[in-house]
This record gives C-alpha cells, structure tokens and sequence, in this order.
C-alpha cells in the first residue's frame, strides 16, 4: 500500500544509520547477509506501522503535497 513511501524512503536512507551500518571490515557473506536483514525488517516494521495507523501514501498524494509546497513558496 505505501510502496512510494517505501521505495522513495529506502533511496533517501539507503547510506544511513540504522539502515546501513559497519562493524569492523564486513566482508563476509554472513555480516553483509545480517545487515541486508536488518533493513528490510525496518522497512516491513514501517510499512506494518504505516498500515496499522491508516496512513497510506500515493503518488498523487506526493504529486498534490509537492505541488502545494512550490506554490507556497512562489
């Protein structure tokens, strides 16, 4: 349901605390593999709470926030 959010927020935090994180060298399958588990579990958490509260975000809900944003500031 909120797939905008999701997508659009994982490219925003993709390099960021605590979705990406390094212990020592990280080198290994293993440590990579736990990482990459991390961040999709907070994004299903995310997606779980957004779901829970009713708040579902489209495209046109960006497209409508977005453009009512550069009006205000025109």
């Amino acid at each position: 349901m909120n797939s905008i959010f999701l997508y659009v927020g994982h490219n925003v935090t993709f390099e960021m605390f605590p979705w990406h994180y390094q212990v020592g060298l990280m080198n290994t399958h293993l440590s990579l593999l736990v990482e990459t588990l991390w961040g999709t579990t907070l994004w299903v958490i995310t997606g779980l709470y957004l779901h829970h509260k009713g708040k579902f975000y489209t495209v046109d809900r960006v497209t409508k926030f977005l453009h009512y944003k550069l009006e205000k500031h025109s």
